[in-house]
């Protein structure tokens, strides 16, 4: 478990549960699973194979590219689902929008 902010875009390229800040965009590479309690700043990125699960809030988009993604958070900006599995759960808020 990580509790730290971190200054700029990052790459999660280990198993990572995350409570902290990242302040630019974020990227999960292929077999590795993120769980996000904290904020990322700017936009997130899945890739093929990766795994996202959303607690937190993401500031920017949210981008599948190939992953699964789960969602019982927040994203303030669009979901961008260019291919994988994307779950947005109930109570999960996208783009302003609160799933019932």
């Amino acid at each position: 478990m990580k509790k730290e902010k971190i200054n700029g875009d990052y790459t999660i390229d280990a198993d990572l549960e995350f409570h902290g800040m990242i302040t630019g965009n974020a990227t999960v590479i292929k077999n590795v699973n993120l769980i996000l309690h904290g904020m990322i700043c700017k936009s997130l990125s899945v890739e093929k194979d990766g795994f996202a699960v959303i607690y937190g809030t993401i500031s920017g988009d949210l981008v599948n590219k190939g992953g699964r993604v789960e969602v019982f958070g927040m994203v303030n900006g669009k979901l961008i689902e260019n291919y994988g599995e994307t779950i947005i759960h109930s109570g999960a808020v996208i783009n302003g929008v609160k799933k019932p």
